[in-house]
């Protein structure tokens, strides 16, 4: 079995000569640094459904994190705090329920509803995902291989050749 280390190396190697490439073929930098950090996340997947990974841990700090953010930033100053506690306690208070809620219940829920090797270690699964990833990563290449100018500003547009070139059995 391929542990957190085995998925993460692999995902780094790959993703980095794909990005290399897509350098050498001529795609900008911001392109290229997006292929290697979503192919790098993407090898990390197969193990998001395992109880006590990394990625499992990490991926749910982050949710817990990034939605008691949310909460606190549509609430602020819609809710009314009573003279004692001033807003920025209040709102904090909020944050910590949120993050929270999020990272307790809602992760072991999630456990309980998932099995390790189960949909997110199929070979559907990484069909899926590698079809979607191909899909987005040529639309990204083309569209950075082209530039329109116009209006004072810069404008990617891919050209008919440019799409014919990426997705060769289109019919167009």
């Amino acid at each position: 079995m391929a542990a957190f280390n085995t998925h993460l190396r692999v995902g780094l190697a790959v993703s980095g000569a794909l990005a290399i490439g897509s350098i050498v073929a001529g795609a900008a930098l911001g392109p290229a640094f997006i292929y290697f950090g979503l192919g790098t996340l993407g090898s990390l997947l197969p193990d998001l459904d395992a109880d006590n990974s990394i990625p499992t841990r990490v991926g749910t700090g982050l949710i817990s994190v990034t939605a008691a953010f949310i909460v606190v930033y549509l609430l602020v100053g819609r809710i009314p705090f009573p003279p004692s506690i001033p807003q920025p306690l209040g709102m904090a208070g909020i944050w910590l329920v949120t993050f929270l809620l999020f990272r307790y219940p809602i992760f072991a829920i999630l456990i309980r509803i998932t099995t390790h090797r189960g949909l997110f270690h199929s070979i559907p699964a990484g069909i899926f995902v590698g079809l979607a990833t191909v899909a987005m990563s040529s639309h990204l290449l083309v569209t950075s291989l082209t530039k329109e100018r116009g209006s004072g500003q810069t404008k990617y547009r891919p050209t008919q050749a440019m799409y014919k070139a990426a997705y060769p059995r289109r019919f167009y």
